[in-house]
Parts: structure tokens; sequence; C-alpha cells
């Protein structure tokens, strides 16, 4: 994980990734921001279950939905599909005439049947799989 301060999303230094496991740890262990007036523990740099996106991302994703067309692809990259508003996204787009949608999760979810192609697998293992293929078709 990358991490960041909770307070103020200070992005925290490389040696941060020798902090314990956020997720097994007390959250009192974790390492603190050293900007001054800040002093925030460090949590990893995602979002986390009950957490809204960040309003940026949020309408920057919204524009990326709208902004596509016929023959662009989506990939839907292991998710379960079921937190909203983020699993409206990829609904979004296959609602797009001509927008190509797959998904790459171990199991199907509950977005599988909107999407044009399931690939089946761990996204660690598919996606550079994938990326080579199309480097190849490319060349």
């Amino acid at each position: 994980y990358r991490y960041i301060c909770s307070r103020n999303r200070h992005p925290a230094p490389p040696d941060a990734m020798e902090q314990p496991d956020f997720f097994n740890s007390n959250f009192s262990d974790m390492a603190q921001c050293p900007v001054e007036g800040c002093g925030s523990h460090y949590r990893p740099d995602c979002i986390l279950f009950g957490e809204s996106l960040p309003s940026g991302s949020w309408d920057a994703s919204l524009d990326a939905i709208e902004q596509l067309q016929a023959g662009d692809c989506v990939l839907v990259v292991g998710t379960s599909g079921v937190v909203y508003p983020a699993a409206s996204l990829p609904e979004m787009a296959a609602t797009k005439c001509g927008v190509i949608t797959a998904e790459i999760n171990p199991s199907r979810s509950s977005l599988t049947s909107d999407m044009d192609l399931h690939l089946p697998g761990p996204s660690g293992e598919v996606l550079p799989k994938l990326v080579s293929q199309v480097q190849a078709l490319l060349q």
C-alpha cells in the first residue's frame, strides 16, 4: 500500500511501507505524519468501506464515462460490484452504444451479466497477459 496521513492526505515517505499492517494493527501503532502541525496517523491511500470518494475523483469518473465513444473499452477490475455509487460507473459505461465493457475478476460479480466480457482470474495474472496481447496487436 501507499500511505497518506489521515487528516490532510500528505503522502507518507517511502519508509512508511515498513509500518505495521494497517488492517491487523492498532491504529495508534501506526506512524504519525511529520508535517508540522499535522501529526495524524498514516493510513492506506485507498477508499475504505463506509468512506466517500473524494469529490474530485468522483467528478472525474463521471466525466470519463460521459466522454466514452464507440470503440472505447472500460476495464472493471477486482470488484464485487455492490458498493455504490462506484458500482454504477460500469453500469453507465455499459449503456453507451459501442463501448466494450470487460470485467477482470476471479469470480463472477453482480456486474458480470452486464459486461461484454468476463476475464476470470486474479488481476495480477490477467492484466499483464492482456497488456501483452494488446501490445502484440498494435505492433
